[in-house]
């Protein structure tokens, strides 16, 4: 059977963090796979959830002194049963007092926090959440997934402080970082740049380019010189200029992911190495309880990334599976550089040759590959603004919608589409970021209309560390996982959502674009969906 397979990413979305920050952000419901975990946590869409807290964030002033804030340093964790010996599968409780660079317990919650645990020699980790207790105090669970030894470490991700100093800011200007746009006449002599933004600026004339953006917002400020109109924009080119506050700039680039000095050992024991999946192979799992995955979703054991709710049957190694999987496939990735690296993943899996002209292989524009033997084609192409292309220019021919992507698709040929998501609507505020979504799931319907056995799959946000990406990414990942939730609810039943939190929070130090080991177990665990 012949496969197209598109895979779609919104970049900038806003990352949602496995800590759990807030009193009911979660709810603790029984989870029923593996029978030896009792409790887990699941989002919560209603009462108290990130969006309803985000009001809470925007009111946060007055912050002019770093040592106000929640320190890593002064912090304290402790296990809660004083035990250090578990059973394997036992949920692990402990408490996390939070302490301001002055030694004083905050009064208030809302600092995002992560929890996981990690074995150096067993070369494994498991992501865990966090409750917060709304006082300056919050529960923290991890899962044992391993016999043996461990260390628990707890994270101090974002400040509440961080969180709402860049909401603010992003209200006002409706980006985290500019990006300018150049008009240039048609013989190429005049030209100019000019600031753009999802909300116009009301100090400026701008062009109003969202019916260019496929109905998304986009607007840029007119050029002064009369020789150039709004029909001369040519490209967008992203830079890292904000006006951020200084203290808000401490606090996005330094005071983060603030490491809690106690990390304890614990012991694990049980007849097993470590917690076994469910039997049930993933591609049988209704595409429904991905939507609604209970934490931990899986854990890495020798490196490998093992599910907890179905079982990777993908024979190994794994280049063997990708063959016989994406024979006669088309694969479309569409979004940002972390699906650029799935391409050259599967590019180099299959063999394939790069078919796109030499003149025009930029990351940020279409690019194609073939494997004529196996009758395999892969392709990427990037999202709707606002979209960073770095310093080069960014052709506006280049940035297209994923409902537009989608559009465009043949389905005479059978279809599966990956969507992510994040990094570069991380930077824009909530209500950008559903109107990316609502788009998006607009083309899905339309393409589910065509081609009914359409696979469909949401790549969702991963764990960030990087100084550099100033936006509050554990905050991010939760509003943007909520809005995926509410808008693909009707779908669900059709459409796989990827955990790739779960895959990449529990280590410690997690780049923008993700490591060899996660991206080899993030690409492995797409296809243990979708191939049989």
């Amino acid at each position: 059977m012949k496969c197209f397979i598109k895979l779609v990413i919104f970049p900038g979305i806003i990352c949602l963090c496995a800590a759990m920050w807030i009193t009911g952000l979660y709810h603790i419901v029984p989870i029923l796979r593996p029978s030896n975990v009792k409790w887990i946590a699941t989002v919560n869409t209603g009462a108290n959830s990130p969006l309803d807290r985000y009001p809470y964030y925007l009111k946060i002033r007055n912050v002019t002194n770093l040592l106000q804030t929640a320190n890593g340093k002064f912090s304290v964790l402790s296990i809660n049963s004083n035990r250090t010996i578990f059973h394997l599968g036992e949920m692990i409780s402990v408490r996390i007092d939070l302490y301001n660079g002055y030694g004083q317990h905050l009064s208030s919650g809302g600092d995002l926090l992560r929890i996981w645990m990690t074995d150096t020699s067993s070369n494994a980790n498991v992501n865990g959440y966090v409750t917060d207790l709304g006082n300056g105090s919050y529960i923290g669970h991890v899962l044992a997934v391993w016999k043996g030894k461990a260390l628990i470490k707890v994270s101090i991700a974002n400040t509440k402080e961080q969180v709402g100093l860049v909401a603010q800011y992003l209200e006002k200007h409706g980006l985290l970082r500019n990006i300018k746009a150049t008009f240039r006449s048609d013989d190429m002599k005049v030209w100019e740049t000019t600031r753009c933004s999802v909300k116009p600026d009301v100090h400026t004339v701008v062009c109003n380019f969202t019916k260019e953006n496929h109905g998304l917002h986009w607007y840029c400020t007119r050029p002064r010189n009369t020789l150039l109109t709004c029909q001369d924009w040519r490209s967008t080119t992203g830079t890292d200029i904000n006006s951020l506050s200084p203290i808000a700039v401490r606090l996005s680039r330094f005071h983060k992911n603030m490491l809690l000095n106690n990390q304890p050992v614990i012991t694990v024991t049980g007849e097993d190495q470590c917690l076994q999946s469910d039997m049930t192979p993933c591609h049988k799992r209704p595409k429904r309880d991905t939507w609604r995955e209970t934490s931990p979703s899986g854990f890495y054991y020798q490196g490998r990334w093992r599910t907890l709710q179905c079982s990777n049957k993908l024979d190994h190694p794994v280049s063997r599976s990708y063959v016989n999987c994406l024979r006669g496939c088309h694969v479309l990735l569409i979004g940002d550089s972390n699906l650029r690296s799935w391409f050259i993943h599967i590019n180099h899996m299959l063999n394939m040759t790069i078919t796109t002209e030499k003149i025009n292989i930029k990351w940020y524009t279409t690019l194609e590959a073939e494997n004529v033997k196996l009758n395999a084609s892969l392709a990427l192409a990037v999202h709707a603004n606002p979209f960073y292309g770095g310093y080069n220019a960014l052709p506006k021919t280049s940035v297209q919608s994923v409902a537009w992507q989608l559009d465009q698709v043949n389905t005479t040929r059978h279809i599966v589409v990956v969507i992510h998501m994040y990094l570069h609507l991380a930077r824009t505020i909530p209500d950008e970021y559903r109107a990316h979504v609502k788009e998006a799931k607009r083309g899905i319907d339309r393409l589910f209309k065509r081609a009914p056995n359409a696979a469909v799959f949401i790549k969702g946000p991963h764990g960030v560390t990087t100084s550099s990406f100033q936006a509050p990414v554990d905050f991010i990942r939760k509003i943007q996982e909520q809005i995926l939730f509410e808008e693909f609810k009707n779908i669900i039943d059709k459409v796989v959502f990827l955990n790739q939190w779960d895959m990449t929070a529990g280590s410690a130090s997690i780049p923008i674009h993700t490591n060899k080991d996660h991206l080899n177990n993030m690409v492995d665990l797409f296809l243990s969906y979708f191939c049989h």
